[in-house]
């Protein structure tokens, strides 16, 4: 299940936020990145998503004198659909309680099935003054019915915030502090099955070949270590110089990557959401570049969202998978940039509103040439804007020097 469409109005850092997780031609994104300065809600929206599956709006629609709602389009596979109508046919047909509650929510859920019968989409709707119990049970009961298998949910949420916790069967919310030793075991008992898998190959074999299709989400980020064996309950990785190392000896970007990726290829997650919270935290430039495609190498058919800063994994993804959060006139609203693939960081990094050279001594360069253009560089004021460009001791090859050299030269020159 994927998410075509968002709108949130009147909750936390947003007033009326519409995103639209479509292209050009109406299909749904497989992969959207948010991204903006601090504060413009980018992890507000993660968590938003989050507490659509949750179901935990019913105490935090609460916004005074305005009136909160969230509304949200789920897009479902042709098995997907089925799989809603039948758990939702047996939950109408159970005739145990009839009470008025009861027949409400068969009401709904008979209009729900209706509004689903000649589409493979549908809207859910979270609202101050409405009956929340009944659309927190016709949303439950959708995440439910979709779930593949109780060990593989629809919804991978790696947060920043470790005080968001797992809510429901079907979301895994996934910390590497606290879910580092889950991942390990997941991982030795990968490699253990497949010793165990066939007695005439040798267990030096059996443990290669384990070990390569865990290793495989991660080729072509050309990382410094490779996970190489195992011993003693430990994941065992060779560094650059020949030596064995533990999970835990890893720098923290390494530890991110592996966790992510043994983790969610070791669930498997199909027609799920996967969410990352600054998925750069940590990595080199080059491994940002290429992050992205690791979180859609793993599964099947599965919808990719992240919130970020780096210019370099905007500058990867295509413009209309870009969501730029700004802050206009007091209020948040979300544009695409102009560019991105193909791209320098700099042009990116004045797309997302930030200048790629230090603002201050470009201040201090454009108000001395200034006053060079009109005379005035050698007066008290130009005098003292030169003391403070020169006491920055800049490298003489840098941007600004360049530009201050040439003024200078063709001042002298002809005097302008």
């Amino acid at each position: 299940m994927k998410i075509r469409k968002l709108h949130i109005k009147n909750y936390k850092v947003f007033d009326d936020l519409e995103l639209d997780f479509t292209d050009a031609n109406g299909n749904t994104l497989d992969k959207i990145v948010l991204a903006g300065v601090n504060g413009c809600g980018k992890t507000t929206v993660l968590e938003v998503i989050h507490n659509l599956y949750a179901n935990t709006f019913p105490n935090q629609l609460s916004a005074p004198n305005k009136s909160t709602s969230i509304e949200v389009i789920f897009e479902v596979t042709e098995l997907e659909k089925l799989k809603i109508q039948y758990f939702f046919k047996l939950y109408k047909n159970n005739d145990n309680d009839n009470d008025n509650d009861n027949i409400d929510i068969k009401t709904a859920i008979t209009n729900f099935l209706e509004e689903l019968k000649s589409k493979n989409y549908f809207t859910l709707v979270f609202e101050q003054n409405y009956d929340l119990p009944i659309t927190e049970i016709i949303s439950t009961l959708i995440f439910q019915s979709i779930q593949s298998h109780p060990s593989r949910p629809n919804l991978f949420y790696f947060p920043i915030n470790t005080l968001i916790k797992k809510e429901k069967d079907y979301i895994k919310i996934l910390h590497l502090g606290s879910d580092k030793d889950e991942m390990k075991k997941l991982a030795l008992k990968d490699i253990r099955d497949e010793v165990f898998k066939n007695e005439d190959v040798t267990i030096r074999e059996s443990k290669e070949k384990a070990i390569k299709r865990l290793q495989k989400p991660l080729n072509g980020l050309a990382l410094n270590t490779k996970l190489v064996d195992l011993a003693s309950e430990e994941l065992i990785f060779e560094s650059p110089n020949g030596e064995k190392i533990k999970f835990e000896e890893l720098s923290n970007g390494e530890q991110n990557l592996y966790f992510r990726a043994i983790y969610l290829s070791m669930l498997n997650p199909q027609n799920s959401i996967i969410m990352i919270d600054e998925p750069e935290d940590s990595l080199h430039p080059t491994w940002q570049q290429k992050v992205m495609q690791l979180y859609q190498n793993i599964g099947e058919n599965n919808q990719v969202i992240v919130a970020t800063h780096s210019p370099h994994i905007i500058g990867s993804s295509k413009t209309e998978e870009v969501f730029l959060l700004e802050i206009e006139d007091n209020k948040i609203g979300a544009v695409h940039p102009r560019y991105t693939k193909g791209h320098s960081i700099d042009y990116i990094l004045e797309e997302m509103g930030a200048n790629p050279r230090d603002t201050s001594v470009i201040k201090l360069v454009d108000d001395y040439l200034a006053l060079m253009r009109k005379g005035l560089h050698e007066t008290e004021k130009g005098l003292k804007l030169k003391a403070s460009i020169d006491a920055l001791d800049l490298d003489p090859n840098s941007e600004e020097m360049m530009r201050l050299d040439l003024s200078i030269k063709r001042f002298k020159a002809i005097g302008v």
